[in-house]
């Protein structure tokens, strides 16, 4: 598969989640809500809007004081038509995740189209989960943090970094899992997956940062795009997110069949696990 497919297929995972972004975090801040005191969802909302580039701000402000409103009444019934608009919302993006994965790893989709639509709702499903856990953690450490350490800005930059380094961790972790499970391959070896499972994991954490260092010094996407620029900065992250998630794929896949095939030259197995897709 050539580099334009994989550009037009990140494209369009970035353009199924984009208008899932606001309903994940609804139903994020209504399930982690009933755990947790106001103040500290707040918090975590705002770690949560400091992975996304500064110019999208913008955009996810008025979601996130939606959602604290109605994490604060605790509704159960709320929490239930939020969670269920969230996945079905975020369904088409995990479904275009599929059909890249497959691509990435040469298969071809053979599930029935019940299975299929499962997969893409469990996936969705998973990154909710993912995201509450996650902060969850997150918290108890900070927590822990701060009642053993003297406050100082040595404490808050080491409670960062563990921060950071959970977040990386896990995003590798669920990567992994993706990589695993959904692509339609059968056998799918561990030692094969996490190579590009931890790669995709930093590149991730790279490109965000540095993208959004670009967007707040160099990239003014408001003054060539007006109000579009938070929407425009937004799809742009999310597309060069998918291609990280590509990256991985294609570093997982070319690894295996260099290790797996016994002819040729290592240079030849890599090229012969893309076929004729790669451009001469």
């Amino acid at each position: 598969m050539g580099d334009t497919d994989f550009s037009l297929q990140a494209a369009g995972i970035a353009f199924f989640a984009f208008p899932s972004i606001v309903p994940l975090i609804g139903s994020f801040a209504l399930a982690y809500g009933l755990f947790t005191e106001p103040e500290v969802l707040e918090q975590h909302l705002e770690d949560i809007k400091r992975l996304f580039p500064r110019e999208t701000g913008a955009i996810l402000q008025e979601p996130i004081r939606l959602a604290l409103e109605s994490a604060g009444a605790k509704q159960g019934l709320a929490l239930l038509v939020g969670l269920v608009v969230a996945i079905f919302a975020a369904r088409g993006a995990a479904s275009a995740i599929i059909t890249a994965l497959n691509n990435a790893y040469d298969r071809e989709e053979t599930r029935s189209f019940l299975r299929l639509q499962g997969t893409a709702l469990l996936l969705t499903a998973a990154i909710i989960v993912t995201l509450v856990t996650t902060f969850s953690i997150a918290s108890f450490i900070t927590s822990i943090g701060t009642r053993l350490l003297p406050a100082s800005p040595f404490t808050e930059f080491l409670m960062t970094i563990i921060s950071v380094g959970l977040l990386t961790a896990i995003s590798a972790a669920v990567v992994a899992s993706m990589f695993r499970w959904v692509p339609d391959h059968t056998e799918a070896h561990w030692k094969w997956i996490t190579p590009g499972s931890v790669m995709t994991a930093f590149a991730w954490f790279l490109l965000s940062s540095g993208f959004s260092w670009y967007a707040d010094h160099l990239g003014k996407f408001g003054t060539v795009y007006g109000s579009l620029g938070a929407i425009v900065a937004l799809l742009t992250w999310l597309y060069f997110s998918a291609m990280a998630l590509f990256v991985g794929a294609c570093l997982n896949r070319s690894l295996e069949a260099v290790a797996t095939s016994k002819i040729g030259s290592p240079a030849d197995r890599v090229a012969s696990s893309f076929g004729s897709d790669l451009p001469q």
